[in-house]
């Protein structure tokens, strides 16, 4: 099915935390939506939304440790849904909110206490139903292994959670999907996918490239792991094994001396080159 990326469109919904039912639609008042997704801190969401009838000054809804919903994209093409906690909130005709995402929640405070007769995933659990998560979205896998005592000694409950995974050997993360305590799923389809489009009927609306446009590489390197061999292979390609390639530049020589001229490309050349300017 076509996309009309001319018809974007935004969901936005906010209220009390573990209130699902309760969160009132914004989606009218949205300006504009930044989420930038992160896999190794917080990921994190702005929100601009208009105020002209000055109604947010009376809301409650934008309570600081409130939770947004949002979801984004193109009729027939959403994202999945996404739940973050307000952390700051600022503005007059227009308001922008900033929020984190529901994880951060859970690296605030310090805890000390002690867990018994419990199992690693019993306290994973535990330690999920606590911070607002639901039964609807565990993706936790049951360990058997039955602990006399297991401590939380003065560390967030974020970092006790990475720390007991670490020992069982599994992951744990929070995303879109919910709360994950598990073992690597390495069957599991590409949860991304990045699409890349030619027969122009996209906008490029911007794009950024990092790199020297003028550099060119005197020598290219690729390497490899021979599995049936168990060794490392490697390949060059410089001026020797790609005579005649405007790719690759001649090996640079620099001297403060007087300047002498390397006009042969080859490797002999650039040698004898570097021998005159030795003397």
């Amino acid at each position: 099915m076509a996309i009309d990326r001319a018809d974007v469109q935004f969901y936005v919904r906010v209220g009390k935390p573990n209130s699902p039912l309760e969160r009132a639609d914004m989606s009218g008042r949205v300006l504009s939506l930044v989420f930038e997704d992160s896999s190794s801190k917080a990921s994190k969401l702005k929100i601009t939304l208009h105020n002209n009838d000055l109604a947010l000054f009376d809301s409650d809804e934008l309570a600081h440790g409130n939770t947004f919903e949002v979801k984004w994209g193109y009729a027939g093409a959403m994202s999945p849904t996404r739940e973050c906690s307000s952390t700051k909130v600022t503005g007059d005709l227009t308001v922008t909110v900033e929020a984190q995402s529901k994880e951060t929640v859970m690296n605030r405070v310090l805890r000390t206490r002690t867990f018994e007769n419990v199992t690693y995933s019993e306290v994973a659990q535990s330690v999920a139903e606590e911070n607002g998560f639901g039964a609807d979205v565990f993706d936790i896998e049951e360990t058997t292994e039955v602990l006399d005592v297991l401590q939380q000694a003065r560390i967030s409950d974020h970092g006790f959670l990475m720390q007991i995974a670490r020992k069982c050997g599994f992951d744990f993360y929070v995303d879109a999907t919910g709360f994950h305590f598990h073992g690597r799923k390495l069957s599991t389809k590409p949860k991304k996918r990045f699409e890349y489009y030619t027969d122009r009927t996209g906008t490029i609306v911007s794009f950024k490239v990092d790199g020297d446009i003028t550099a060119k590489p005197a020598a290219v390197v690729s390497v490899a792991r021979d599995l049936a061999k168990k060794e490392t292979v490697a390949a060059v390609g410089d001026d020797k094994t790609t005579s005649g390639r405007a790719a690759l530049a001649p090996a640079p020589a620099l001297a403060n001396g007087p300047a002498v001229a390397i006009s042969d490309q080859t490797g002999a050349g650039v040698a004898e080159g570097l021998a005159k300017l030795a003397k």
